[in-house]
């Protein structure tokens, strides 16, 4: 009878990076880093959470930044480690959704890249790796205002950056860095970050993106 009650949420953490954030202000499981003369909105280093505009509620994660010449930011969204958590995701694509209240042209947009170390991007501290830095409007094209956009990242066509292959099921953090230095304000607004299948999510309602859909 216990079971299905123990699969449940063994299923859930298989398959979901972020879904909401248990802190009304700051999102725990991030950083934010920036280098002047750029800016990166933060809350003790950390990124904020949004709570008027989300896709699923009560929230979702606000990456707020202008960027200069000269200058950088990162923005991690980490993964959430507990004690027995399963250790390993299952899906061959992440998914996520984008939203922003301005328009923002396709090159003001920021790159994404994904590590599988525990320190992010501190490769050194145990065997992991972080994928090469890929434009995110690749998956999204112009930004609209008011919309939510699905991306879909498939694993297999992502390149390690590192001497370690980048191992997708043991995704650590989902990293927005600095792109074209256009000294103009921007807000992205992310949600329902999860890792799946393709069937798994069409079933959930997930269009193709657009980047498939160019070739």
């Amino acid at each position: 009878v216990l079971r299905p009650a123990a699969a449940a949420p063994s299923d859930y953490y298989r398959h979901v990076f972020f879904d909401n954030s248990n802190q009304r202000e700051v999102y725990w499981q991030s950083s934010a880093a920036k280098t002047a003369p750029s800016e990166l909105r933060s809350v003790g280093w950390r990124l904020p959470v949004e709570s008027t505009v989300f896709r699923t509620p009560p929230n979702a994660i606000r990456i707020e930044w202008q960027s200069a010449p000269g200058g950088s930011w990162d923005a991690q969204i980490q993964f959430v480690s507990f004690p027995n958590r399963f250790p390993d995701f299952a899906g061959a694509t992440l998914f996520f959704w984008v939203y922003s209240p301005e328009p923002i042209a396709a090159a003001d947009l920021p790159n994404v890249m994904l590590s599988d170390a525990r320190g992010g991007l501190q490769v050194a501290t145990m065997p992991g790796s972080f994928t090469v830095e890929e434009p995110l409007a690749d998956y999204t094209g112009d930004l609209p205002a008011g919309q939510w956009v699905p991306v879909r990242v498939p694993f297999a066509k992502l390149r390690s950056a590192s001497v370690y292959q980048f191992r997708p099921e043991r995704l650590q953090s989902v990293i927005f860095h600095q792109r074209r230095a256009d000294g103009k304000k921007h807000v992205l607004i992310v949600d329902d970050i999860r890792i799946d299948d393709e069937t798994a999510a069409g079933a959930a309602g997930v269009p193709p993106g657009r980047k498939d859909q160019s070739h």
